[in-house]
């Protein structure tokens, strides 16, 4: 164990209030003010450990930032969130540098932890930086009792104190719409269950009635205008565009056990009919007390009401499976456990897709979709979300396939391909400037070939699109044998940032990204620029605000709600705006928990809060954007485009 000394370290833009030893309380500058925690020889610990409180109105995300020499941008950082005003015990596994995963577990205390960039061995590493990421204002830390050690911390002690009411809301502020009672409660949700009001101009589908594009095939299916535009068409084939909203479900269920003092619950039976020592369902709980054992029908209807009100017509990812049961209002996609694995894993969770146990374990998956094949309220299903491979930037998985030590399937393709390429070891060293042995010996490397030998990119490449290719293309053959009937909707990554990655796309009948942005045009022209001559699809995004409710803003922040629904309705628009679009989803229905859901995240992010009361301010953006959707995805009118304020994110 080696204890941090906190004082004097250097800084930028970070201002002492209090300087000791043991303890720095310090000014962050909102431009993301930073300190050098520790230095390059530290990481021959694994664990650096911090209690640090947040002194600001708002949850803050926190950095660790690993940079090479003289660079001016950090190779690989970890990010995570706080509470406001909570002592906290902040542990980051130093080991981690290596990139393995982007997703760290959660110890009490600490909201949702990630790390992002390119791995880095620890001689590399120039110089470490601690501090936060931009945000809205200045903020001030208090930095206490600082050490790196090879072992966890023991205990992660929480203060006394409550921060989540009886109905799973903020007890620290008042806003607009706060429940503060029962009779509220049961006011509103009884108001929320009255008949929900669809736009006129919709088929039952929730197609555009006026526009008939074919003939009905009795399922959701694609098509290309001859002026070059995609669309959807509903089984009626009447336009449809997808516009949907992720996770409609009765709340998030925090963590209880990160923030064990920290919560409030109802009365009995409620606490116990709801919870357990792991995590407690406060809408839920918010439901059963209004409307007895009829809850889940009452928020379905509920939630139908919302999304038929707010022009909305997908029941989209994640949402609860009695949207896909009985009388259905509402056309749906979802993700059923269809996307195969093997038990050794290339990088993070890219499988070994040339294994045979990758082939069958995608022909058993694939089987889930059965039970819905006939369903022609099902618009389609995503084979999986945000691989995690692909988070690194510029990654050849092809090269990750060499250096990993297992004598893999994919390692095996890949050298045969390189034998049948070059016929002998000779040739390939002339063109890649190397000096290997044999083939053999290039699978026994265990550094990045990439880095070493330049003249390998060009078959790196190559290899990887043959990899990425297998990897989307075994799920997609298995998946249509079984359902023939609906759209193959892709993968919803979460970044698109080279050509090797979008490979395979001719499996889909959609191409799906995930895009945190005010505008998802660039990223769409990228995937067209990479030749993806499909419909594509947004799978997730959202705006925050930190004026109601909750201390985060999610992934992209605006000032107010009024900015918020100024957000939505220019991305909703500026989307269809472009020629391939057919669809974006909301992420997601309801508000995340101020205590955090399952991994952290305790963003103001639903058009919903936790007790169900829908954001007027939303409802009316998305209503005006689908009753505006037909002529602005037909080229006809022109995308809303007005200003809002946009501020730093607080996301994690």
């Amino acid at each position: 164990m080696k204890t941090i000394n906190l004082k004097g370290l250097v800084r930028r833009d970070v201002t002492p209030l209090l300087e000791e030893e043991g303890r720095l309380r310090a000014i962050f500058g909102k431009d993301g003010g930073k300190i050098q925690l520790i230095c390059p020889a530290d990481l021959a610990y694994r664990y650096l450990v911090v209690d640090t409180t947040v002194e600001a109105p708002h949850s803050v995300a926190l950095e660790l930032n690993f940079f090479n020499p003289g660079a001016g941008e950090f190779k690989l950082g970890y990010r995570f969130g706080l509470l406001p005003g909570l002592k906290t015990r902040v542990c980051i596994d130093l080991a981690l540098i290596d990139s393995r995963t982007i997703f760290t577990p959660r110890t009490p205390g600490t909201l949702k932890m990630v790390v992002h960039g390119n791995r880095m061995e620890p001689g590399e590493v120039d110089r470490i930086e601690f501090g936060i990421h931009p945000c809205v204002d200045d903020v001030t830390l208090l930095l206490e009792d600082a050490y790196l050690a090879d072992e966890m911390p023991a205990e992660f002690p929480i203060p006394e104190g409550k921060y989540v009411d009886e109905f799973g809301q903020w007890t620290g502020r008042d806003w607009p719409g706060k429940i503060h009672t029962e009779e509220e409660l049961q006011e509103s949700l009884f108001a929320l269950r009255q008949n929900g009001k669809p736009l006129a101009t919709r088929t039952r589908w929730g197609g555009e009635a006026a526009r008939k594009l074919c003939e009905g095939k009795g399922f959701f299916k694609t098509l290309k205008t001859p002026d070059g535009r995609w669309h959807l068409v509903d089984p009626d084939g009447y336009e449809f565009y997808s516009l949907g909203v992720d996770c409609i479900n009765p709340g998030d269920n925090p963590r209880i056990d990160q923030y064990p003092t920290l919560c409030e619950f109802p009365p009995e039976p409620w606490k116990s009919v709801c919870g357990d020592d792991h995590s407690f369902r406060y809408t839920e709980s918010n439901l059963r007390r209004v409307f007895g054992e009829d809850w889940m029908n009452a928020f379905r209807e509920i939630a139908e009401n919302v999304l038929l009100e707010g022009g909305w017509n997908t029941v989209a990812n994640w949402s609860n499976p009695i949207f896909r049961t009985g009388e259905k209002r509402i056309p749906y996609v979802w993700q059923p456990d269809i996307f195969p694995t093997t038990d050794l894993k290339i990088f993070r969770d890219f499988p070994d897709v040339l294994s045979e146990e990758y082939e069958k374990d995608a022909i058993r998956r694939a089987e889930a979709l059965r039970e819905a094949r006939d369903d022609p309220w099902q618009i389609g299903y995503f084979l999986r979300n945000e691989p995690e491979f692909a988070f690194v930037p510029n990654l050849l998985i092809a090269d990750e396939a060499i250096r990993n030590p297992a004598d893999s399937a994919c390692k095996r393709g890949i050298l045969q391909k390189l034998k049948e390429k070059y016929g002998n070891i000779v040739s390939l060293n002339a063109a890649w400037g190397s000096s290997f042995q044999s083939f053999e010996e290039i699978g026994e490397q265990k550094a990045g070939i990439e880095t070493r030998f330049p003249g390998a990119k060009a078959d790196l490449k190559e290899l990887s699109v043959y990899l990425v290719e297998a990897y989307v293309g075994i799920p997609s053959k298995a998946c249509r044998a079984v359902d023939p009937n609906h759209l193959n909707l892709g993968m919803r990554w979460a970044v698109a940032n080279s050509p090797e990655q979008v490979a395979g796309w001719q499996n889909f009948d959609v191409f799906s990204l995930n895009n945190y942005s005010f505008d998802p045009t660039p990223l769409m022209n990228f995937a067209v620029g990479c030749g993806v001559d499909l419909p594509l699809m947004i799978g997730e995004f959202h705006f925050g605000a930190l004026d109601r409710g909750l201390p985060a803003t999610g992934l992209k922040g605006t000032a107010s709600q009024a900015d918020r629904a100024c957000a939505l309705r220019g991305y909703v628009e500026k989307a269809a705006a472009h020629p391939n679009a057919v669809g974006v989803h909301w992420f997601q229905f309801c508000d995340q928990n101020i205590a955090g859901r399952f991994d952290g995240e305790n963003y103001q992010i639903g058009l919903v809060d936790v007790a169900l009361r829908p954001y007027p301010e939303m409802m009316a953006a998305s209503r005006e954007s689908a009753l505006a959707l037909p002529g602005v995805k037909n080229g006809e009118a022109p995308a809303f485009d007005e200003p809002f304020e946009e501020i730093p994110m607080i996301g994690y």
